[in-house]
């Protein structure tokens, strides 16, 4: 018999951490029609398959973008705030909920509607404790 279990959303306890640890970045799971100036990051909670009895994989997709006040992009920003968002989620895989957590692609350059607008966007996987408390 397994254990008694119940998916969580992911998201909203990542964007807590991103929020905390990155002040100066716009965090949020819905990529906004305009984006805002300075950085933005959307990020994606995708619960997948059980890796265990009690712990499920959640793809995680970060999409940053960093935009210059004329509206250009600024990739290498796009890609320095990818790596740093990345790094605070690798960084929290042993606090719970998660159990782990690797990089699985990424960060890639990614256009988005014209070549001004540019982002970086990868994913990484995370392994979640999702046993009832």
């Amino acid at each position: 018999m397994n254990p008694p279990v119940t998916p969580i959303r992911l998201e909203p306890i990542l964007l807590g951490m991103l929020r905390e640890r990155m002040p100066g970045v716009t965090f949020g799971s819905l990529m906004p029609d305009t984006p805002p100036k300075g950085d933005s990051c959307t990020i994606v909670a995708i619960p997948q398959g059980m890796q265990t009895a009690i712990t499920q994989w959640v793809r995680v997709t970060l999409l940053v973008r960093s935009l210059r006040a004329d509206g250009t992009g600024d990739l290498q920003r796009a890609a320095d705030t990818w790596t740093q968002a990345a790094g605070v989620i690798l960084d929290a895989a042993a606090t719970r909920p998660l159990t782990g957590a690797s990089l699985e692609s990424g960060p890639q350059r990614l256009a988005i509607d014209d070549a001004q607008d540019i982002a970086m966007y990868g994913a990484i996987l995370c392994t979640v404790d999702i046993t009832r408390q």
